[in-house]
């Protein structure tokens, strides 16, 4: 390139980088993808609106020489881009997932898949007579793939955003979007096979069975082999990153070179990268690949396919064929999927929201889109019909999604995965809600726990459990979502792979308890809004133990509904010499007096009442009642060496570990080894 070709590729990137990230930005504000607003950058300086003046001065072709001008290093970076954007999706494809569909899945899968594709097909055929199509066939099955496809990140990240997909609905989507998204690929290949049958270079796709032996028999252990030294190192090295970027463009150059084109190349590759116990290296792989895919790549390669897209001439015509696609694309999406998740016994409002999240295109679209019209399967054109075809569909998904499935539907499919979560034969559960290892900064015991205030909660929650029967400890932690998430893909790997260790450390704590014989159940998820999230959590269970240095505890404690709430506010002896309880009238009293009879016979130790200031009939009664419950219980105003002091929320709380307050629904467990009344009654 020349000097000034130099220049001006410079100052096109400028543009590109500038306009796209604005856009962008705009495009997430108003609830849509960054690609939305990167395609209308596109479209926006594109012939539509100025003709091919502007695009043409802003990104030049050149002269006769295929090297001059910018337009072609445009294309090639672009292009680069879009490789790794295709290794990132292959890299971000759940194999568990898509493996273990149940029926469901598959048929909401299949379903969305094959009722959009049969209208598509024969909408390309009546489109192909329209426009005197040589080569029919091949039009006609685009066609019906590109209405067909479903955009998986844009879907993870709408379900993320909303909450939604530890839900029913929305694991279900995601499963079977996985499985559409393996389909639609397995169906585009399909088509470039078609399309590429007649050209001189067919018998290269001869050698694609040596090419899934090579990928499979040589990369495939090779990259479990880099997985292991990344683990020796400790990190991803530049040497290692090479390595795997030399293997993505090699199979995308295989693929092209063979007629298939270079995206199924990049795609097979990040889908046979290791998964088991290589999560750390997903992480650092994608961070680094996104630096240079979403600032600079892949904003170049959707501007540019917006700058393709030209409407400075539709007439009725256009009009016409547009309506057609989106009827087509819209309702056979939409349809197939809801009649699919009918016939699984999913119910209609939840069937809608199915149907609407299956409907979302996306990036994914305009991949297929661009890869046809650089095939010659589809003209400028139709080229740009399809492209406001994916527009509209993934820009309307987030607004018919409020109005099917609103917010308050998400909030009770929310509590209901709370309540499964919890489900089992125990009938008195505590939750422990422990910091979650990424916020709380030291690194955890052999027993999967810091020392500190989690490890009294947990204590805590194993001696209430202890002293009762049929009864369980849930160990949970909430993390919240990264900000800012990664701009391609799903944008949930950090996440993953912090969830997946969390969930590590509270395995390692139930180990423990459960080796005492108190039975537990570890719980790690991710949300939004984790202070809520647990609040919801808490409501489903008998007793909520935090501590009070949890940065969500003000939050939980005033939103939950859990019948009696215990605050861990200081650190606990490590052996409890014995508990001492303070004295008091009233439910929080009676709560108080509860938890503190069954941290002693848990912990089998002695109990002290401190009289706290109490006296008189109320005090005797308070001191009764525990004795009656078999416990051993002396009156005391000095708190011995080693006791964990047990209080009420009403009442003086210095100097105490464990704070207690009844909830609103709290009343006096009948089964429990004791129930003590509500004292006031009888002194008023």
């Amino acid at each position: 390139m020349s000097a000034t070709a130099v220049a001006e590729l410079l100052a096109a990137l400028v543009v590109i980088i500038a306009l796209a990230r604005a856009f962008g930005a705009l495009a997430r504000r108003c609830g849509q993808p960054a690609v939305v607003g990167e395609i209308l950058v596109g479209i926006v300086l594109g012939p539509t609106f100025f003709g091919a003046g502007l695009a043409g001065h802003l990104f030049p072709l050149g002269g006769t020489s295929p090297m001059s001008g910018v337009r072609p290093a445009l294309t090639g970076i672009g292009d680069l881009g879009l490789v790794l954007f295709m290794f990132i999706v292959g890299y971000e494809l759940d194999r568990k997932l898509v493996l273990s569909s149940g029926r469901a899945t598959v048929s909401v899968a299949i379903g969305s898949i094959a009722a959009p594709l049969a209208l598509g097909v024969a909408l390309g055929f009546w489109l192909a007579h329209q426009q005197d199509v040589a080569q029919r066939l091949p039009f006609a099955l685009f066609i019906g793939v590109a209405t067909a496809i479903t955009a998986f990140p844009v879907l993870a990240r709408i379900l993320a955003e909303r909450g939604m997909q530890r839900t029913r609905i929305g694991s279900l989507a995601l499963a079977a979007a996985s499985v559409n998204d393996v389909l639609a690929w397995i169906l585009l290949a399909a088509v470039v096979i078609v399309a590429k049958s007649t050209a001189a270079s067919d018998w290269r796709l001869l050698l694609l069975p040596a090419y899934v032996a090579v990928i499979t028999l040589a990369v495939r252990p090779l990259m479990n082999a880099l997985a292991r030294l990344r683990l020796k190192a400790g990190r991803l090295t530049p040497d290692l990153l090479a390595i795997i970027l030399v293997l993505v463009l090699a199979s995308a150059y295989a693929t092209e070179w063979m007629g298939l084109n270079f995206i199924f190349g990049a795609f097979i590759v990040g889908a046979m990268m290791p998964r088991d116990g290589a999560e750390q290296l997903r992480v650092e792989v994608l961070e680094r690949l996104e630096h240079a895919a979403v600032l600079v790549l892949l904003p170049v390669y959707f501007v540019l396919a917006g700058v393709t897209v030209d409407l400075a001439h539709f007439d009725g015509r256009d009009g016409l064929d547009l309506a057609l696609i989106l009827a087509v694309a819209m309702v056979g999406k939409f349809g197939g999927a809801y009649i699919s998740g009918r016939l699984s016994g999913i119910l209609p409002r939840q069937a809608g929201a199915l149907a609407t999240l299956m409907n979302t295109r996306g990036l994914t679209e305009i991949v297929i889109l661009t890869t046809g019209l650089q095939l010659g399967i589809i003209s400028v054109r139709l080229y740009s019909l399809m492209v406001v075809m994916a527009l509209v569909t993934t820009a309307m998904a987030g607004p018919v999604l409020n109005v099917i499935y609103p917010a308050r539907y998400v909030r009770r499919d929310i509590a209901e995965a709370n309540r499964a979560a919890l489900e089992g034969p125990a009938v008195y559960r505590i939750l422990a809600a422990t910091v979650p290892s990424a916020e709380e900064g030291p690194a955890s015991g052999s027993d999967g726990i810091s020392s500190g205030t989690d490890a009294t909660v947990v204590a805590v929650g194993a001696a209430l459990a202890a002293a009762r029967g049929n009864a369980e400890v849930i160990i949970g932690a909430v993390l919240p979502y990264r900000t800012p998430r990664l701009e391609v893909g799903g944008g949930i790997a950090e996440e993953m792979l912090e969830l997946t260790e969390e969930m590590s450390r509270l395995e390692a704590a139930r180990g423990v308890l459960e080796r005492r014989g108190i039975k537990a159940k570890p719980t790690a998820r991710l949300a939004v809004d984790p202070a809520a999230e647990l609040a919801d959590l808490a409501s489903s269970a008998s007793v909520l133990v935090i501590s009070a240095s949890h940065p969500d505890h003000a939050t939980i404690t005033e939103t939950t509904a859990v019948p009696v709430e215990v605050t861990v506010a200081a650190d606990a002896p490590e052996q409890w010499s014995g508990i001492t309880v303070r004295a008091g009238m009233g439910a929080a009293a009676s709560a108080a007096a509860e938890v503190a009879g069954l941290l002693a016979a848990g912990s089998r130790t002695g109990l002290i009442v401190d009289p706290a200031g109490q006296g008189g009939r109320g005090l005797d009664r308070f001191v009764g009642l525990l004795r009656d419950a078999g416990l051993t219980t002396e009156v005391s105003g000095q708190v011995p060496d080693g006791a964990l002091v047990v209080t009420r929320g009403d009442g003086p709380v210095a100097g105490a570990h464990v704070i207690v307050r009844a909830g609103p629904s709290y009343t006096p467990a009948e089964s429990a080894p004791l129930a003590v009344a509500d004292l006031g009654q009888e002194d008023r």
